[in-house]
């Protein structure tokens, strides 16, 4: 299927889920050609909200062989995290007294930029920075490819026999390809940039309230993320977008306030989707969605950067399945099934997102001292089914 200029696999987000996809089809099938389209480089992204690696990340850098490397990036340790939600009283998670060990604190930028570079160092052809303008189109004939055009690029279009959409929670190839999105809650952080106190611990604060729910995290440069987590509505009414009214709630805290350097500065507040999404279909004939493109957790749960590793494996296996399977020639007059490789890939997406808002339902329904609060009341019992279409989550009066 590789034609000479062309792609066997082109991933669209060179993101860790992207990379992780990338690097492990290297290994798993080295005769393949793939390349990622990144629309930014990693030096310019934006920060995220503050991201931990979890200690059960070590078994998936040792598959994608990237776990020598990442111990040489020096990141700081994590020993775990601290809470208080369903009481006052602190409570604490130490990965000290896990078989697995501790965890890390990530700098995001340094770490994104790190996995891509290992990508490009195992053969992975960097298509960056471009943006996906139109829907790719599937063309018949020999094996079957689809054709991509990038915008003010020198090779105007591409050719690949098969597509990742890597891209996040935007979906931005899957729902090009006919794939809707639905929201599951109208989560959203509120978050700031903040100096931290010399004191700070190391560890990862999460604090239930009234209006919902407090993250706080040290970052590599000395300050602290600190996010005010709640649903789009009472925000909106709330005006938690505005600094003092989102400086008055951090005020209202416990724990949190008092890991905050006491400072004349006014942060910018800026504002994330972070509700749980997932897709009506995460696969399709050549093309499959992985991590956040496919399915969004609440950071409730702190799987993030694991799911996002975990996935770029799986996505790579069932691609794998594909490019050595016969079914790649269907009998002509007759519409290709889907590959079982494929078929495989959705239902363990399917089953993880099942398992999650099992999991989510459980620990907010461990929070029962703000039950009158809308809030609290809506994720004590949530829905089924899933709420709304994706977009509206963060409506043109939530932006700061």
């Amino acid at each position: 299927m590789n034609v000479d200029g062309d792609y066997d696999v082109v991933i669209i987000g060179g993101g860790p889920a992207g990379c992780a996809a990338a690097i492990a089809l290297r290994r798993h099938r080295p005769s393949l050609r793939v390349g990622i389209i990144e629309k930014q480089a990693t030096a310019g992204r934006p920060l995220h909200i503050g991201e931990t690696l979890p200690p059960a990340s070590v078994g998936l850098l040792r598959q994608l062989d990237l776990w020598s490397g990442f111990q040489q990036q020096g990141f700081r340790p994590a020993h775990g995290t601290r809470c208080c939600w369903g009481s006052s009283a602190a409570q604490g998670n130490d990965y000290l007294f896990q078989a697995l060990g501790q965890g890390w604190h990530l700098d995001r930028r340094r770490f994104d930029r790190w996995l891509f570079e290992e990508a490009r160092e195992r053969g992975v052809d960097d298509l960056a920075p471009y943006t996906l303008s139109s829907p790719p189109v599937y063309h018949e004939g020999a094996g079957g490819h689809w054709r991509i055009r990038l915008p003010d690029n020198d090779r105007q279009t591409i050719r690949a026999g098969f597509l990742i959409d890597a891209s996040g929670r935007s979906a931005v190839l899957a729902r090009q390809l006919g794939a809707k999105r639905r929201a599951h809650d109208r989560l959203v952080a509120y978050y700031a940039y903040l100096p931290a106190t010399a004191s700070i611990d190391t560890a990862t604060w999460v604090e239930a309230v009234e209006a919902g729910w407090w993250y706080s995290a040290p970052l590599p440069d000395g300050r602290i993320i600190v996010a005010l987590m709640s649903d789009s509505d009472i925000g909106r009414r709330g005006r938690f977008n505005r600094v003092r009214s989102w400086r008055a709630r951090l005020a209202a805290s416990d724990r949190t306030r008092r890991r905050v350097a006491d400072t004349a500065d006014e942060p910018a507040i800026q504002v994330a989707a972070a509700h749980s999404q997932s897709l009506d279909k995460c696969v399709g004939r050549r093309w499959l969605a992985v991590a956040d493109a496919a399915c969004c957790f609440d950071p409730l749960s702190s799987l993030g950067l694991f799911k996002a590793l975990r996935n770029g494996l799986l996505a790579a296996y069932a691609v794998g399945d594909v490019f050595g399977d016969v079914l790649n020639n269907p009998r002509p007059g007759r519409r290709p099934e889907l590959h079982p490789g494929l078929r495989k890939y959705q239902a363990l997406i399917r089953a993880e997102f099942s398992h999650y808002q099992q999991t989510r339902s459980a620990y907010y329904g461990l929070e029962r001292r703000f039950g009158h609060h809308p809030f609290w009341q809506r994720r004590i019992e949530p829905a089924i089914q899933p709420l709304a279409p994706a977009s509206f989550i963060i409506s043109r009066e939530n932006r700061p």
